[in-house]
C-alpha cells in the first residue's frame, strides 16, 4: 500500500488530494482540500503573476505539503494547468516554488492535461460501452474547451477551441445589454467556433456525450437520476434550460452552489446547452471525475498498482491515423512505411540507444509524413510540420508532437546542423535518428507499391545494415534510388545500408 500526494494549481482554486493506493484495487481519497484562489484575470489577461500572488501560491502549497507529510506519503507532486505556459514569468515562479516548497511545479501541456483525465476516464465502467456506440468527450474549462471523439472503441480526433465559461464571461461583461441578450451574443460567440469544428468532423454518428466541467455535476444532481449513471440528453438539457430561466443570483439557488464565481454559472450553462445541441446525442455522463483523479491514477498505473486495462499507445497511432485520412495521406504506403521503420529500428536497436517512447514517436511520424501534400505539393514538409503542430495528439506532449513534426520535415529536407537546430542535444539525437531511420524505410518502398513480399533487417559483424526483401517484381526505382538516400543514414549512424534482393520464383 501506498500514500500519494497531488496538488494541482488551477485558474480558481488550488486543490489537494492524498489517495491511498493498494495494488489491484481503487484508488481511495483519504483526504481532498481546495483553497478558492482567482488566477484567471493575471493568467489570461495580464499573462504575468504578482509577486503577492506567487508568495499565496507558495504558502497554499507549502500548507499542503504540511498535510502530505502527516500522511507520510511515497510521492507528492505538484501540477498546473497549460495556461502558466504563456506567463512572461513561468521559469521564475517554478524556481520560486522550487526554492520555497521543495517541489518542481510540473506545468502541463493542453494534451498532457487532457490525457490524465482520459486515462481515468477509461476505467469507468461505461466508458467502453459510450465509447463503442460513438461517443464525445467534452471537457469545458475556463480559458478552453476540449471535445474528443472516440467511435468503435477508437480514438478519432481532438479538438481544441480557445473558448471557455472566462473567456465567454469577458467577452460580454462590458456589453450594456442585459443578460438575456449577453447569453444570445454567448451562443453566437460558441456557434461560430462549434460551426467550424462541425464542418471538420467525422460524418459517424455520435450517440454519447460524456461532459466534464465546473457545474456540470450540480446541473446533473437536478435530474431525476441521482446516481452516477448514464441519463437522456433531453433531460439534463431540460435542467439547463430551467437554470437559465433564471437571473445569475438564482441560478446560485436553482443549482444549490457556492455564490464564489457566480458569473461563471451561465457561461458554462450556455457552452453545455450548445454542446448538447449542436452534437445530437442521445445519452449523456456526467462523471465524479477531474484532473486530480487523473493525476492519481496516472501515478498508480505509473508504480503498476492498476492493470493496464487500455492501450493508451494505440490511442495516440488510432489519432494519427484518423488525422492522416482527414488530409487523404493515408494508404498502404503508410502501413509499408510504418513496418519498415519498426524493422530498421529494432534491428538498430544497440546503436541508438531509443526504447518504446520513441518507436511511437517514430510510427506517428511515417503515418502522418504525407499530410502537407493536402495543401500542397510544393514545401510540403514544412507544411506537414506545422499541421501537427497546430494540432492535437491526445497522448502526446508538446515536446514529442514537436519531435513527431521534426521527423516528418526531415525526413524529406535535408537535416539542420545542431547549432542552428534550437534544439537541446537529446531532442536533436532522437529527431536525426528517426528522420534516417524513415528516409531509409521510405526509400524501400520509393513506388508505393509495397513490392515486397518478405523484407528482413540485421546488424551484420562488420558494422553494415543488410536489408534482405524477396519479391516477385524488379526493383528498379528502389534500386537506383537507395543509393541517394542512404547518406543521412550513414552520417547518422556511421553504419552503410545494403540492399539485397532475393527473386521470388514463381
Amino acid at each position: 500500500m501506498k500514500f500519494f500526494g497531488a496538488v494541482y494549481v488551477g485558474t480558481y482554486a488550488i486543490s489537494m488530494r492524498i489517495f491511498e493506493v493498494k495494488k489491484g484495487s481503487p484508488l481511495i481519497t483519504v483526504e481532498s482540500v481546495s483553497v478558492p484562489m482567482r488566477l484567471e484575470e493575471e493568467l489570461i489577461d495580464s499573462r504575468h503573476l504578482s509577486p503577492d500572488t506567487i508568495d499565496d501560491v507558495c504558502r497554499h502549497i507549502n500548507e499542503f505539503k504540511e498535510i502530505i507529510e502527516t500522511y507520510r506519503c511515497d510521492d507528492c507532486r505538484v501540477y498546473t494547468n497549460p495556461a502558466f505556459f504563456r506567463l512572461s514569468d513561468s521559469v521564475f515562479i517554478r524556481d520560486s516554488i522550487k526554492r520555497n516548497c521543495g517541489l518542481d511545479l510540473t506545468i502541463l501541456s493542453n494534451s498532457e492535461h487532457r490525457l490524465l483525465t482520459y486515462k481515468r476516464l477509461t476505467a469507468h465502467p461505461e466508458f467502453a460501452n459510450m465509447a463503442g456506440d460513438g461517443c464525445a468527450i467534452v471537457n469545458i474549462g475556463g480559458g478552453d474547451t476540449q471535445i474528443t471523439v472516440v467511435s468503435e472503441g477508437d480514438l478519432m480526433t481532438t479538438e481544441h477551441i480557445s473558448m471557455g465559461a472566462v473567456i465567454l464571461y469577458d467577452s460580454v461583461k462590458n456589453i450594456p445589454e442585459n443578460e438575456s441578450k449577453k447569453r444570445m451574443i454567448m451562443t453566437e460567440l460558441i456557434d461560430k467556433q462549434l460551426n467550424v469544428i462541425k464542418g471538420r468532423r467525422s460524418k459517424k454518428k455520435l450517440n454519447n456525450l460524456i461532459l466534464m466541467g465546473d457545474y456540470a455535476r450540480e446541473t446533473y444532481g437536478k435530474t431525476k437520476e441521482k446516481k452516477e449513471s448514464i441519463i437522456d440528453a433531453k433531460q439534463f438539457l431540460a435542467v439547463i434550460n430551467d437554470a437559465l430561466a433564471f437571473k445569475n443570483e438564482d441560478i446560485i439557488d436553482f443549482l444549490n452552489v457556492s455564490d464564489e464565481n457566480a458569473e461563471l454559472l451561465a457561461p458554462y450553462m450556455v457552452l453545455y446547452k450548445r454542446m448538447l445541441e449542436s452534437m445530437g446525442v442521445k445519452r449523456i455522463l456526467v462523471p465524479e471525475i477531474d484532473i486530480l483523479d487523473g493525476i492519481g491514477y496516472s501515478y498508480a498505473l505509473e508504480q503498476k498498482l492498476l492493470p493496464g486495462e487500455r492501450d493508451f499507445e494505440s490511442d495516440v497511432l488510432s489519432a494519427a491515423r484518423h488525422m492522416a485520412d482527414k488530409f487523404m495521406s493515408y494508404s498502404p504506403h503508410i502501413e509499408a512505411l510504418v513496418k519498415n521503420s519498426t524493422l530498421i529500428f529494432d534491428a538498430m536497436s544497440s546503436e541508438h540507444d531509443m526504447g518504446s517512447r520513441e518507436l511511437l514517436l517514430l510510427k506517428c511520424a511515417a503515418i502522418l509524413h504525407d499530410i502537407g501534400k493536402f495543401i500542397s505539393l510544393t514545401g510540403s514538409p514544412t507544411i506537414s510540420f506545422d499541421i501537427i503542430m497546430a494540432s492535437e495528439i491526445l497522448g502526446l506532449s508538446h515536446r514529442e508532437r514537436f519531435i513527431v513534426a521534426s521527423i516528418v520535415k526531415y525526413n524529406a529536407t535535408p537535416l539542420i546542423s545542431f547549432p542552428d537546430s534550437e534544439m537541446d542535444e537529446e531532442t536533436y539525437l532522437i529527431v536525426s535518428r528517426c528522420a534516417a531511420i524513415m528516409r531509409l524505410a521510405n526509400v524501400i518502398d520509393r513506388s508505393h507499391k509495397q513490392k515486397f513480399e518478405n523484407i528482413t533487417v540485421r546488424l551484420s559483424d562488420d558494422k553494415k545494415l543488410i536489408i534482405a526483401i524477396t519479391s516477385e517484381d524488379d526493383l528498379l526505382l528502389e534500386k537506383s534510388m537507395f543509393g541517394q538516400k542512404i547518406d543521412t543514414f550513414k552520417n547518422v549512424f556511421s553504419i552503410t545500408p545494403v540492399l539485397k534482393h532475393k527473386k521470388k520464383v514463381v
